[in-house]
Formats: C-alpha cells, sequence, structure tokens
C-alpha cells in the first residue's frame, strides 16, 4: 500500500544522513526550500503523524550544524502558535548548540514567556520545557 507520510519520513531519514556527511556545498535556495518543509510539516496537525515531526525535527538538528541562524529564525518564525514540535526541536537545538543559541536566548524567551498561559496540556508542557522527541513516538 502506497503512504505517502512514510515516503517522506523515509527521505528526511536519508537526507538526515547525506547531510551528517556534508552541508557545507547547499545551494542557498535549497537550503531554505529544505528548512521550509522541515518547519511545516513539524507544525501540520492532524495530518503528520509524530514520526514525520520527528524525522522532519531531526533534519533541522543536523542542518543546525553548518546553518544555525537560517534554521533558528524559521523555528523562531512559527514560534508565535504554540506547536509541540518546534519546542522540542528548540530544546534539541540548545542541548546540541548551546553556544551557538545565546544570541537567541531573549527573543525566544519574550516569546515563550508570552504564550505560556496558551500551553494547556501535558504533552504540550513536556515540549515546552524541553523534551526529547523519543518520548513522543
Amino acid at each position: 500500500m502506497f503512504c505517502p507520510q512514510q515516503n517522506r519520513i523515509d527521505i528526511y531519514c536519508v537526507l538526515e544522513k547525506v547531510l551528517q556527511q556534508d552541508t557545507q556545498g547547499l545551494e542557498r535556495r535549497l537550503l531554505k526550500k529544505i528548512i521550509t518543509l522541515a518547519s511545516n510539516h513539524m507544525t501540520e496537525t492532524q495530518e503528520a503523524r509524530n514520526e514525520l515531526k520527528v524525522a522532519a525535527s531531526n533534519t533541522l538538528v543536523t542542518l543546525a550544524r553548518c546553518y544555525f541562524s537560517d534554521v533558528m529564525l524559521e523555528l523562531v518564525y512559527h514560534l508565535e502558535l504554540p506547536e509541540e514540535f518546534i519546542f522540542i526541536t528548540l530544546g534539541n537545538l540548545s542541548s546540541t548548540y548551546a553556544l551557538k543559541c545565546i544570541p537567541f536566548v531573549g527573543m525566544i524567551l519574550k516569546v515563550m514567556i508570552s504564550m505560556l498561559a496558551l500551553v494547556k496540556d501535558s504533552r504540550m508542557r513536556q515540549a515546552f520545557c524541553g523534551g526529547k522527541c523519543q518520548h513522543f513516538l
């Protein structure tokens, strides 16, 4: 049976492995397209399974090794609406690239504090506090 989400998950897994080897030669336009697609897949509500969101999140964390500011700016753009995988990805980025996060901390905390009242369910609270992706599979 054809499963488009499984294909996307497989593509993200292969892409992540390729990017772990070398990300520095990416064209700017391709880089932006990958970052936008991954962040959009993470913010899809009912349509996307958690496995797809995890794969997209992992791809962004891998891309951030060389293109940290691009990835972070995309996540901050999506931060206005509380979405658990945006928080999870931010948590993974901060634990993997702590020093690179420092310039963004003030801006992220300002947005997160303003949306604290919107965080109601336990999964979102865990993500808000920096829960890892593995807990959501």
